[in-house]
């Protein structure tokens, strides 16, 4: 009940390691209920594996998997097949089985469910910040904003508590070039972070970031989301999921500026750092 108070029209489907054979995938929940054991047709909720036609309301994937139901909503059901679906069962209809984010056989799997309340913004790639690192390295210009810190003990647990925000960055240039490439992406710790030593997929236990997260390509740790409300989720990694070993940090994007400004917020006991 509690979720369909929200105000949602979509939802979004995340394996824990997206890849090709299991794809992020948003589905149409337009005058639809969420329900955990309802039967629905497979094939019938509509799809899309493309985040800004999700946003704009367009859903024009194809499947030919669907054979028998599925649990709540899901994109097929055939022969010794599901596929990316909230639950199943053997002929059909809801069990013990799911969720299953992939493409292939009947595996399930650590699986995140997102939804999309409200209105939500897309932010044009002009909108998100960039900057040249010869010019920050040689001059100091073009430097990602602190816009605002605070640290604070909390006197009745002793947690120290920390707020950040910053500049919502995207890619940087560099070497001449005009076109920004390079991946960008910011790193809250304890401890510095040396660039030469320390790498981005190892990260320390208090740190912004879940080594977990970061098994996949190189090139995937770059990526950042032009719509605001995915930011802090594993499909766009420049803002991963917050998810330290030790202690706890959350992300958003300020609400003023939703396509300026990203809000670390952090909580850690006495035990959370030292240990």
């Amino acid at each position: 009940d509690a979720i369909n108070e929200l105000d949602f029209s979509v939802i979004k489907l995340e394996p824990e390691n997206p890849d090709e054979d299991s794809p992020v995938t948003y589905f149409d929940f337009t005058g639809r209920t969420f329900d955990s054991a309802l039967v629905v047709e497979a094939c019938s909720t509509p799809w899309t594996l493309d985040e800004q036609q999700s946003l704009a309301g367009v859903f024009d994937g194809v499947e030919t998997c669907c054979l028998y139901d599925v649990c709540n909503f899901g994109r097929g059901h055939c022969a010794g097949t599901v596929k990316s679906s909230y639950g199943w069962q053997s002929g059909g209809g809801c069990g013990a089985y799911g969720p299953i984010p992939g493409l292939i056989g009947t595996e399930d799997s650590a699986t995140r469910f997102y939804v999309l309340t409200g209105q939500s913004t897309v932010c044009d790639e002009a909108e998100i910040a960039t900057f040249d690192w010869d010019s920050l390295t040689e001059s100091g210009l073009a430097k990602p904003e602190v816009m605002a810190f605070s640290m604070s003990v909390d006197s009745s647990d002793l947690s120290l508590n920390i707020e950040v925000q910053l500049t919502f960055e995207g890619r940087a240039s560099a070497d001449g070039l005009e076109t920004a490439l390079y991946g960008t992406t910011y790193v809250l710790d304890f401890g510095d972070f040396d660039a030469h030593k320390d790498s981005i997929a190892q990260p320390g236990t208090c740190q912004n970031r879940n080594a977990g997260d970061f098994t996949g390509d190189f090139d995937t740790f770059w990526e950042y989301p032009l719509s605001p409300s995915d930011i802090g989720t594993a499909t766009y990694l420049a803002y991963p999921p917050p998810d330290p070993v030790n202690g706890a940090w959350s992300v958003a994007v300020d609400d003023a500026a939703p396509c300026g400004v990203v809000v670390y917020t952090g909580k850690f006991t006495g035990n959370d750092l030292v240990s």
